[in-house]
């Protein structure tokens, strides 16, 4: 059992249990060793969500469906995602509303220090779904940015195996950041790890993993992969943090900043805003490079380069 209090080991633990119900005996096993605990794939209706608050009495919960109640469901449920918590863990806790049915977040408060948990359900690994996958980064982003919390840990089945494209996608968006994907640093890029085992090709994937801020980080003192877990075909991974590390935010007096204020705008600031981007981005041209290659697949490395540097006279437009 975990022990309370912030100079303690905190044990974060995420779990694709496909399908609540008849996990219901592996997440228990979990809530014995944890304080928190990511779920997806619960498979629950929105009438179902009560039944996280069934797992232990030790635990508060906060769930959503993927499943909307006015559909016609043909075959299996589908996605789902929640978040348990130990009571007393936390000082405070609240939900944070997110848009996804992929997502779902928490904002907990430890003695002053604030924490954004995440817990996120990726869609399976194509090309066609790349766009789905970007938009929850994006959300998830935005969400981070208007909490203003610098304590960021996101755990889930993202459906990224190490080397292929979502888990590139997925290392772009941390470095950008300086994030870290914590489970990948502990057990090594080139291990011979996996979350998931498909029984029908008889081969593993790495798919599950444990996103953190610099910020959490520097809490991190372990992560593992949980290998006695049976119903699923994901095994589930554990983080363990020393929330008593996490520095306390402390008050700025309001400086002049360079950065982008985001925000509500009148009608006439959009319209000037847009006047700027039209005529700004008028002098990118779309490289000639391009021209022979813009309808079909291209893996031309030297195009990449190209790409990356229109991309840049873009953004730099966009930002003036």
């Amino acid at each position: 059992m975990m022990v309370e209090g912030t100079n303690n080991i905190c044990k974060f633990t995420t779990f694709n249990c496909k399908n609540f119900k008849s996990s219901i005996d592996d997440i228990r096993k979990l809530c014995n060793c944890s304080n928190l605990i990511c779920l997806q794939e619960t498979w629950l209706f929105n009438h179902d969500i009560p039944l996280l608050g069934t797992v232990s009495p030790d635990f508060e919960y906060t769930g959503k469906s993927a499943i909307d109640s006015g559909e016609l469901l043909i075959g299996r449920p589908y996605g789902g995602v929640a978040i348990l918590w130990r009571k007393g863990v936390f000082n405070n806790v609240s939900v944070i509303e997110c848009s996804s049915s992929r997502l779902i977040a928490i904002n907990a408060s430890v003695d002053g220090r604030s924490v954004l948990v995440f817990s996120v359900y990726m869609p399976t690994k194509s090309r066609h779904n790349l766009p789905i996958f970007t938009e929850v980064l994006s959300e998830i982003n935005a969400i981070v940015e208007s909490n203003n919390t610098q304590t960021v840990f996101i755990l889930g089945d993202m459906n990224a195996h190490p080397g292929q494209l979502f888990y590139s996608e997925l290392s772009s968006f941390c470095g950008e950041r300086s994030w870290l994907c914590a489970d990948v640093e502990f057990l090594g890029f080139d291990s011979s790890s996996f979350t998931f085992y498909d029984t029908y090709h008889g081969t593993g994937s790495w798919l599950d993993h444990c996103v953190v801020s610099q910020a959490a980080w520097q809490t991190v003192v372990n992560v593992g992969i949980v290998e006695d877990i049976f119903v699923s075909d994901h095994l589930p991974i554990f983080l363990e943090s020393k929330l008593g590390d996490i520095k306390p935010v402390i008050a700025t007096p309001d400086v002049p900043r360079s950065a982008i204020r985001w925000g509500e705008r009148d009608k006439r600031q959009i319209a000037r805003f847009q006047i700027l981007c039209n005529e700004g981005l008028r002098s990118v041209d779309f490289p000639e490079d391009f021209t022979k290659c813009a309808y079909g697949s291209c893996n031309l490395y030297e195009h990449t380069i190209v790409l990356d540097k229109m991309y840049t006279k873009l953004i730099c437009h966009i930002l003036k």
